[in-house]
């Protein structure tokens, strides 16, 4: 399948023009196909079912672990982002006096588990932004003898730029330090390779880029950093044989589902596994080639209707977000235009597959009015 041909997939465009990938993506009919047979598969069949649907979840590991080329043993399926990124800083073995290095305009989710470490004695340590930017040369000026991780955003939620993920990665080995990726609003659109970027860490949601239910994500470790480590939090499903029940002592599981402690999302990691067969349908390279042609095109229009474009649009630091001046726009405006995007800051547009470029022409040329 092209990416060009998922229009229909997605009935929302026949109302909205969406542009708020980045926020929440809408469902396409293959998810809410898939949300509907498991309700009514609970409804007919409850517990009789239980042994398929766990299978359908590790089909489910098995795509999230291809998407970010990863085996399944190394990927956890979670609730959100917030879970992965509290997973990535409850699994180091953290020293008093050890620092831990941050972005001061990444989004707190990928920066409050980090400085919850203080009461451990851990130090903060901040990159800045400059210009909407991360620069690669600032980030390796700030990692010190005692940095421990670095925890980085791929992409910067409120400006759309990119970073270069693999020489961040050579860096951190370089000295020795572990890297965590947020990839909150990079995977989905942009492909990410955990082995070809050193990460150690990663953490992503599905609601976003990935097309999946709300209560969805995923986290990616090291194999490495799963021998001899204790889980944050341990559950009955946490073990091997749960269903032994023992109570005198346990058996983690070998691979990274021992953080997933108790009974799952069972209907939105079945959305999210057809999420995913489309996502590989597509193929992550052309669905990535789609997106950052979308943006460029909705940038271009942008700038020609005389809208400041703040995001940076070089092929290698654009996303899947384009950032303007928000001027005197409102959330009253867009929605009286049919316009879906986020308003903070400032106006902040985020195609995905879905969209076309006759939509960024006429999105541009309403917002100029």
């Amino acid at each position: 399948m092209k990416a060009e041909d998922v229009r229909d997939l997605f009935p929302i465009t026949e109302r909205w023009l969406y542009f708020d990938a980045a926020s929440l993506s809408p469902y396409c009919t293959p998810v809410v196909d898939a949300l509907k047979a498991f309700s009514v598969e609970r409804l007919d069949f409850a517990s009789l079912y239980y042994d398929r649907w766990y299978g359908e979840i590790e089909d489910c590991r098995r795509l999230a672990a291809e998407l970010i080329n990863a085996s399944p043993e190394e990927v956890a399926l979670t609730k959100n982002t917030s879970e992965g990124v509290n997973l990535a800083a409850g699994l180091v073995d953290w020293r008093k006096g050890d620092e831990v290095v941050v972005c001061g305009c990444d989004f707190p989710t990928n920066v409050y588990p980090f400085l919850n470490l203080r009461r451990r004695g851990v130090a903060p340590r901040y990159v800045e932004c400059r210009d909407g930017m991360v620069a690669v040369e600032d980030i390796e000026a700030v990692l010190t003898e005692r940095t421990r991780l670095l925890s980085i955003s791929h992409v910067l939620y409120g400006s759309g730029y990119r970073l270069d993920l693999r020489e961040i990665g050579r860096i951190c080995r370089e000295k020795d330090v572990l890297l965590h990726v947020d990839a909150a609003q990079s995977l989905g659109a942009i492909k990410v390779d955990v082995k070809e970027a050193g990460a150690d860490f990663l953490s992503a949601p599905g609601y976003k880029w990935l097309l999946s239910p709300l209560g969805t994500g995923l986290f990616y470790v090291r194999k490495e950093h799963l021998e001899g480590v204790e889980p944050p939090v341990v559950g009955w499903l946490s073990v091997n044989e749960p269903e032994k029940l023992d109570t005198r002592g346990f058996e983690l599981l070998p691979g990274a589902a021992r953080f997933e402690a108790g009974n799952k999302n069972i209907g939105g990691f079945l959305g999210m596994k057809a999420a995913l067969q489309l996502i590989s349908s597509i193929g992550q390279r052309q669905i990535e080639k789609r997106v950052l042609g979308l943006s460029e095109a909705l940038a271009d229009e942008l700038d020609r209707s005389g809208l400041k474009v703040l995001s940076h649009m070089e092929l290698e630091h654009r996303s899947g977000i384009v950032c303007i001046e928000k001027g005197k726009l409102t959330r009253g405006f867009l929605r009286k235009h049919r316009i879906v995007a986020t308003i903070r800051r400032n106006l902040r547009l985020s195609p995905h597959i879905y969209n076309t470029e006759e939509e960024a022409a006429e999105v541009a040329g309403t917002l100029s009015r």
